[in-house]
């Protein structure tokens, strides 16, 4: 499964897309790449923390409107 991530990191940082940094070990189903439910409250916490942590993070979301 870290292939992919590998090469879609390195379209993102090519583009100059930000990506949210991944703090966290997800969780995942057995035999599926997909996160389980532990997993995507994990995510949602590395979401948080990037929103208000990152102080271009506000900025960045209202320049997309």
């Amino acid at each position: 499964f870290d292939k992919p991530i590998r090469r879609w990191s390195e379209l993102c940082e090519d583009l100059g897309v930000v990506r949210i940094p991944r703090k966290r070990d997800y969780s995942r189903y057995k035999n599926d790449p997909h996160t389980n439910i532990e997993g995507n409250l994990l995510m949602a916490e590395d979401i948080r923390d990037f929103l208000l942590e990152d102080p271009n993070a506000r900025k960045r979301l209202e320049s997309n409107r």
